[in-house]
This record gives structure tokens, C-alpha cells and sequence, in this order.
């Protein structure tokens, strides 16, 4: 089930809906298994949509978010955010004018496209880390239709939009870009 545009959420279930999106997720479901309730997990492998999660359970899976990620980036979700978030339609112009993390070189999304994806080495050799999105979305059949369930998080860094979560499905986007499809994105309510 998709989020609508212009659908509203606090910190809280933003927080809580990035880990539920990611207990089921091939690169980062592992740092959740053993973590939080079982029915929980249950739920997002099933492929239950989020809206089926009891709000009493959010507490719960924001603190999978801070073990599966950590504590301080999962706050970053309040420190660079706000306590409401509203879902918005993004267009190519809104993604290339965000900021990517400092993980990525704190760079603009133009700048985080053209470059290399980061590196491992892997036997004594350097190789592109796996785990790089730009890495994933080349093993993603570019055939396949782009179907966005979960917006991507946004936060505002000196007045900066930088893209939090979500890069994958921002890349997977990018390469479809259908201007009738915009790229679901949770963005901070300035002043909420």
C-alpha cells in the first residue's frame, strides 16, 4: 500500500516505518533479526502493509531502528527534522537539489550519481562495497517497474534537504523517471 501524498506522521512512526521497512530487506534485515517482537517481524516478512502495525507497537520498532542502525542517525530523524512530517511528491529538480549523507561525502545528488560507489577490499583487492546502493540498483533489472511503497526520508541540515533513508529507491526512480510518478518523500513540517 502506498503512502499518499500529503499524508502526515510524526517523528515517532517515521522512525518506526523505516524499521519496519527494513526487517524484510536483503541488505539490511539482518541487523534486525533477534531484535524486538517476534510478531513484529512476522508482520513485515509477510509483506503486511505498515498501516497493520498497532501504533502501541511503534515504540518497539523505533527501538529495532536504533539497534539496527544506531541511536544517533535514527535521531537525526528529530535533531535535523521535526516533530511532523508530511508526505510529498517529489520531481527530478527536488532530488538533484538534495544533499546525500556524510557517508556518501555529504555531496549533491548530481555529485553522488557521478561517482564511483564506495570500496572494500575483498581477498586483498578493492572491489565496490555491496552494500553501496549504486552497486544494488546495478543488479536491479532495469525492466522492472518502480514500485515505491515507503517514502524516503528527508531532513533539513542548515537549511539543506538531505536524504536520510532511501537511496536505493531514489536511484531505482531516477533510472524510470516518469514525471506522472513522483518520488514519495517525507519531508519535515517547518514550524510544526
Amino acid at each position: 500500500m502506498t503512502v499518499a501524498i500529503g499524508t502526515l506522521a510524526t517523528s515517532s512512526e517515521i522512525k518506526a516505518r523505516w524499521a519496519y521497512s527494513e526487517i524484510p530487506s536483503l541488505r539490511f534485515g539482518k541487523k534486525y533479526l533477534g531484535q524486538g517482537p517476534d510478531h513484529l517481524r512476522t508482520l513485515a516478512l509477510d509483506g503486511a502493509p505498515f498501516s497493520a502495525v498497532d501504533p502501541n507497537d511503534w515504540p518497539q520498532l523505533v527501538a529495532m531502528a536504533e539497534h539496527g542502525r544506531n541511536k544517533e542517525f535514527v535521531d537525526s530523524i528529530d535533531l535535523f527534522g521535526a516533530p511532523s512530517y508530511r508526505c510529498e511528491g517529489w520531481q527530478l529538480d527536488d532530488l538533484l537539489d538534495a544533499l546525500t549523507l556524510p557517508a556518501f561525502g555529504r555531496v549533491s545528488y548530481p555529485t553522488f550519481l557521478t561517482r564511483n560507489p564506495g570500496a572494500v577490499l575483498k581477498g586483498g583487492m578493492p572491489a565496490f562495497d555491496e552494500a553501496d546502493p549504486r552497486v544494488v540498483a546495478w543488479s536491479v533489472d532495469p525492466t522492472q517497474p518502480f514500485v515505491q511503497t515507503e517514502p524516503i526520508i528527508v531532513v533539513r541540515i542548515q537549511g539543506e534537504l538531505m536524504i536520510i533513508d532511501g537511496y536505493l529507491r531514489s536511484l531505482l526512480w531516477f533510472r524510470k523517471h516518469d514525471a506522472n510518478q513522483p518520488l514519495l518523500a517525507w519531508l519535515p513540517m517547518d514550524g510544526a
